[in-house]
């Protein structure tokens, strides 16, 4: 027990010291190896077919995401003839 701990009446917060920051360096450190060990291990484990098969789901996901692009330019491209339309009606 230190001594200012015997005359304080309210708690102290635990401090961060340079022992727990070089701590959490060194789980960093080590989290970020595992990580790029297993980034490493990805294209062996998923390599011919199954490589294959999520390179054509990501092809078809971009596609219809272009597809939905284009059909909400059209939609905006009516609604702004529509719009000129009316506004020529008006005038």
């Amino acid at each position: 027990m230190r001594a200012y701990e015997l005359y304080e009446d309210t708690p102290r917060k635990p401090q961060i010291t340079l022992r727990h920051l070089n701590r959490l360096k060194h789980i960093r450190r080590r989290n970020k190896i595992e990580h790029e060990r297993k980034r490493a291990l990805l294209p062996v484990m998923y390599s011919g077919e199954r490589l294959q098969q999520m390179e054509e789901l990501e092809n078809d996901i971009s596609d219809q995401i272009d597809a939905a692009k284009i059909e909400q330019k059209e939609k905006d491209h009516i609604r702004d003839m529509a719009l000129n339309a009316i506004r020529k009606g008006e005038g």
